[in-house]
């Protein structure tokens, strides 16, 4: 150090432990023992935190004589030999104690990562920090990511989960979870048109019969007219327009033989009659369904029926209307024309006497018919 010393006061500045010319270790033109100097004045490693010890040697570097003392200087020199040291991190370590925080593995000043103060190799950092792709679980190791549905995906994983066309953050659609291109996604998720069964990709559908329709497909499937879902007729699970619908399943009326639109017919003759049309088929009477009359499954009012189909009276030649009549002469009769045809008393179909298609009374019949006895000028009845 440039001065002299006692030998017993040539000691370490700390510990006091006698200390050689050649062999000690100097801070602030004092001296001190390898230990302590380390200890004291070495930067510490940030992995073991023990000093990273350089070699600090003095030694005589040359001898000057003082010629009015004779007396000889020892001037020393001192010579740093540096430790074999890694500044990373801006602190300065150990090369065995610069390793992977996670695997230990070895690490050099330009080839590691650092997270919260502490170094990683590649591997272990990016599985431990590095965002992981939402596709194959894989850290993301750049910057080259896509984020789509609140994830991060590699280019190459991100494509759709039912054909693997690659995707773009702007051009997807999900479903639970996952991507999927327009095709796939409409294909398997969107409703399907129960007119062309292709799917309905816009939100613009025809809600009818509990199903939905593309509007261009929701059409009468007998004329294809387009349809509404507030103006369609049902049959079968299909779609058909009021006219069409009526055509092809109403009843028709027996008159008319148009279809029967509503609920407003007359059943009658085990047929559908618009009330209009239910009429007398001579007299084009408006009829009801209980006050008919029908003769070869055609209605009639009352009068016709009975003058065009009802038996005549022999007597008056009006209809006979009801079963209250009698046989007589091979003839039909109203009980109250079957009389005599000279003094019109009422006859029976067992009491009575005919003479050129007439009845007559016992007494007519005899007066008129029967020859007069010669002697008392009366019928003989008995001839």
């Amino acid at each position: 150090m440039g001065k002299p010393w006692h030998p017993q006061c040539f000691t370490c500045d700390k510990c006091v432990r006698p200390l050689d010319p050649n062999n000690y270790f100097e801070m602030n033109g004092k001296p001190y023992c390898e230990d302590d100097y380390h200890k004291l004045f070495s930067p510490k490693c940030e992995g073991c935190l023990t000093p990273i010890t350089d070699v600090r040697l003095a030694f005589p570097a040359y001898r000057i004589l003082n010629r009015k003392s004779q007396l000889t200087t020892l001037i020393y020199s001192h010579l740093t030999l540096r430790g074999n040291q890694v500044n990373a991190m801006g602190k300065p370590w150990h090369p065995q104690c610069f390793t992977c925080t996670q695997c230990a593995k070895p690490l050099g000043p330009n080839n590691y990562f650092e997270k919260n103060g502490k170094p990683y190799c590649e591997d272990d950092f990016h599985k431990l920090f590095s965002p992981k792709c939402a596709g194959c679980h894989l850290p993301i190791k750049d910057g080259n990511f896509i984020n789509a549905m609140g994830k991060p995906w590699h280019p190459q994983c991100f494509q759709c989960t039912q054909c693997g066309t690659p995707l773009g953050p702007n051009n997807f659609y999900e479903k639970n979870g996952k991507p999927y291109c327009e095709n796939d996604f409409h294909k398997l998720f969107s409703p399907k048109c129960n007119g062309c069964h292709t799917p309905i990709t816009d939100g613009n559908p025809v809600n009818a019969m509990g199903k939905q329709w593309h509007p261009q497909c929701f059409t009468c499937d007998k004329c294809a007219i387009p349809l509404t879902p507030n103006n369609y007729f049902e049959k079968n699970g299909k779609p058909y327009c009021e006219d069409d619908y009526h055509k092809l399943f109403s009843p028709k009326c027996e008159g008319c033989h148009l279809p029967i639109k509503d609920g407003n017919y007359v059943n009658a003759l085990g047929k559908n009659w618009h009330p209009q049309c239910f009429n007398c088929t001579q007299c084009g009477k408006t009829l009801g369904p209980n006050n008919f009359y029908e003769k070869n499954g055609k209605p009639y009012c009352k009068e016709d029926f009975h003058k065009l189909f009802s038996p005549k009276c022999a007597g008056c030649h009006e209809p006979i209307t009801d079963s209250n009549y009698i046989r007589a002469m091979g003839k039909d009769w109203h009980p109250q024309c079957f009389k005599c045809n000279t003094c019109e008393v009422p006859l029976s179909p067992n009491n009575f006497f005919e003479k050129a298609g007439k009845p007559y009374c016992e007494r007519d019949y005899h007066k008129l018919f029967s020859p007069p006895c010669a002697g008392c000028d009366q019928p003989i009845k008995d001839t």
